[in-house]
């Protein structure tokens, strides 16, 4: 069975150690010969989804939780003159954590097997909340 192919991809939840993603200015997510291409707005909305619902949560104990806690503050959304949003840290702050979050909930939720109780579980496994 091919790396990329779909049934390869349905027997994990999650995507493929080594797949690529490709974060886009448009709406689509597809998938590609080396993984997906996907919209910021979907990396983040999907994330936001999950911390307005409590699905997931930051654990203090988490090394650099308070860098991420404060990325998180710092993400915005603005509007283009198009009216087409954008979402990026505020000027001369950083956004790499919230983006290696935002990958991690896409990967977790790209699959029929990904569900919030894997996002807990994993919260559990891995942080002990």
């Amino acid at each position: 069975m091919p790396k990329g192919s779909a049934a390869a991809r349905k027997t994990c939840a999650g995507l493929l150690r080594g797949e690529a993603i490709t974060i886009t200015g448009g709406r689509e997510t597809t998938e590609t010969e080396f993984g997906f291409s996907v919209s910021k707005v979907t990396l983040v909305s999907r994330l936001q989804a999950l911390l307005h619902s409590g699905d997931l949560r930051i654990p203090r104990a988490l090394p650099d939780a308070a860098v991420l806690t404060r990325e998180l503050q710092e993400f915005r959304v603005k509007y283009t003159d198009a009216g087409n949003a954008t979402f990026n840290a505020r000027e001369g702050e950083h956004d790499d954590l919230v983006l290696a979050l935002a990958i991690a909930v896409f990967g977790l939720s790209e699959t029929d097997a990904a569900r919030s109780a894997d996002l807990l579980f994993l919260n559990k496994r891995l942080f002990g909340v």
